[in-house]
Order: C-alpha cells, then sequence, then structure tokens
C-alpha cells in the first residue's frame, strides 16, 4: 500500500513538471483598439456650382466635424475623450490640420495631400480648436471625461 501511493505521489509531482514544459511557448497578448472612427473632419472646399457661386458671397473654405455613422447629420460640438476622428482634405490642394487644448497641441497630422486621410485619437479632456492652418479657419470640439 505505501509502494502504490509513494507510486501515485512519484506520478502526480512528474506530470505537474511536465504540464509547466510545452513544446508552445506563451507569448503575451495585448488588448485589441478599435480605430473604427467616430467623428469625420472634413477639409472643404467652396461649392462647386458656379450659379450659386455667382449669387453668394465669396467663399471660404473651411472644416466640419460630423459623426461618422450619419455624415449628414447636425455638426458634432462634443465628444467623450478617446474619441477616434478620420480627418479628410477634401479642399483642392494640400492642407494641414492641428488641434490645440489651451494652446497645447494635441494633434498635427502634417501636410496632408489632396484626398488624404489620417487618424487622431483625442485623449486630452477639454474644448479643442481644431484648424486647417493653411486659411487659418478653424472650428471647436469639447471634448469630456468618458
Amino acid at each position: 500500500m505505501r509502494r502504490s501511493a509513494a507510486l501515485v505521489v512519484a506520478v502526480a509531482m512528474a506530470l505537474t513538471a511536465l504540464a509547466g514544459c510545452s513544446s508552445v511557448a506563451r507569448t503575451p497578448t495585448l488588448p485589441t483598439t478599435d480605430f473604427s472612427p467616430d467623428l469625420v473632419v472634413e477639409v472643404h472646399p467652396c461649392p462647386a456650382l458656379p450659379s450659386v457661386a455667382a449669387k453668394a458671397p465669396a467663399c471660404d473654405e473651411g472644416l466640419s466635424v460630423q459623426p461618422a455613422s450619419n455624415p449628414l447629420d447636425a455638426p458634432v460640438r462634443t465628444t467623450p475623450d478617446h474619441s477616434v476622428l478620420l480627418v479628410r482634405n477634401l479642399a483642392a490642394s494640400a492642407r494641414r490640420v492641428t488641434g490645440t487644448v489651451k494652446s497645447h497641441v494635441v494633434f498635427d497630422t502634417g501636410q496632408m495631400a489632396q484626398g488624404n486621410t489620417t487618424t487622431v485619437v483625442l485623449g486630452t479632456p477639454g474644448v479643442v480648436t481644431i484648424t486647417d492652418v493653411t486659411t487659418g479657419r478653424h472650428t471647436t470640439l469639447t471634448v469630456h471625461p468618458a
């Protein structure tokens, strides 16, 4: 009986030791991040319709902030922190867009050619002034803690 108890203990210890050994090395896993845009910031040109432009005052290129889920919805003025912005240049020339909170730059797209896009994550709560550096046109977006 002692002999079989000793054998069971020896087998259990051997199996425990082997369970820790594996030919597949464990690697750390990282959480996935969702970079699907919540909002779309567009640098847009003036309307191209000559009949409208002839009757309207001089048109300035500008910026708009729309929900990514439905860009035709009303412009967005507030968003939670860690929102993902898709910045899109629809203007006829290269543009650079920056975001500042209290004179601190929180994002800078660098020069974006016509049609280019980039993704920005807003992590700093406060009023973000989004500026088209080329034209000086700007809009604001209030980022609140989630």
